[in-house]
Parts: C-alpha cells; structure tokens; sequence
C-alpha cells in the first residue's frame, strides 16, 4: 500500500520508508523498513518533519 496520510498505515505490521535519493549518502539509505510508526518516528528526522507536518503524533 502508498499512502501519504499517515492515519492509514497506522496499523500496518511493517512500514517502508523511501527517502529521496539526492538525500542519501554512504550512512543513509534511501530505503528503511519499520515495524511501527512510532519506531520510525524515533529513528527518522525527514520522517517526524513530515508526521510533524500532518498534526501526527505516533
């Protein structure tokens, strides 16, 4: 599933997060895998800036 609002993948068992490419470098990787939105909150600061964007809070 792709969505952008956040709401609708709240419950789903795994989470993949694609960043965009030009944002990568050897230590960031352009694709992360999560088992839940509060986790990838935690780790990913492009992540919270979006959720952060939404009004969403994991």
């Amino acid at each position: 599933m792709v969505a952008h609002r956040l709401s609708i993948v709240a419950n789903m068992d795994r989470i993949v997060f694609v960043r965009p490419l030009e944002l990568c470098t050897k230590n960031i990787k352009q694709v992360t895998v999560h088992n839940s939105l509060a986790k990838l909150y935690a780790a990913e600061a492009l992540f919270r800036k979006m959720a952060d964007a939404q009004g969403f809070r994991p």
